[in-house]
């Protein structure tokens, strides 16, 4: 009776945690602060998640690598589409030096990226994380029956992270097309510091400001 009674009520605990986590709920069952602080920090981040998210999230590994390359993806799609914006209707404003740091000039094209570019970018990637997340197709969940959820919302998913794909493709292309000065160099540690800034900066900062 008692091994029966265990079975049965675990599983509710193990629901009750997934829907915790796909909702993004700041507090877990039997965790202090502390714990519950680190889980939201891992559980939705886009690279340490891989490794260390709550065995029980809502999200797989494979799942979690289309997250990533997703996010890759939008950083390089918004990036070359602001060298283009940039080339286009300001010409050479985005490439005013703002200040120098260490010998190394800043342009205002850069802080521009690298400020509203990756808070955008984090957002997008918060998008995205619930989007695959899913609470309702999760268990417990109101959809939880219908086994097409969650292969439905990983499609979705899929399809969004390949249109960024294509757009930062697509983009890179023009922007190569038009690039006279051959700032390749320059378009891509401007492109990986975007992407540093986005991931290990502003969506911790946006993921702090939510948790309360």
């Amino acid at each position: 009776i008692n091994r029966s009674m265990g079975s049965t009520e675990e599983p509710s605990r193990e629901c009750r945690i997934t829907q915790a986590l796909a909702k993004r709920k700041y507090h877990l069952p039997e965790q202090n602060f502390s714990e519950d602080l680190r889980t939201w920090f891992f559980n939705k981040h886009p690279v340490l998640g891989i490794c260390f998210a709550h065995p029980l999230s809502p999200i797989g590994f494979g799942e979690r690598i289309i997250l990533l390359v997703g996010s890759i993806a939008f950083g390089l799609a918004s990036t070359s589409f602001l060298y283009l914006l940039l080339h286009i209707f300001f010409m050479n404003d985005g490439n005013v030096v703002a200040f120098e740091f260490g010998g190394v000039a800043i342009t205002k094209g850069s802080i521009f990226l690298w400020t509203f570019g990756s808070t955008f970018h984090a957002l997008y990637d918060t998008f995205l994380w619930n989007l695959t997340s899913c609470a309702i197709c999760q268990p417990g969940g109101m959809c939880s029956f219908l086994k097409c959820c969650r292969y439905l919302r990983t499609l979705v998913a899929l399809n969004t992270v390949i249109i960024a794909l294509l757009m930062a493709i697509f983009n890179v292309f023009i922007w190569g097309r038009v690039d006279e000065k051959g700032s390749g160099s320059t378009f891509v540690v401007t492109y990986m510091i975007e992407l540093c800034m986005s991931l290990f900066v502003f969506n911790p900062i946006t993921g702090f400001l939510t948790f309360t």
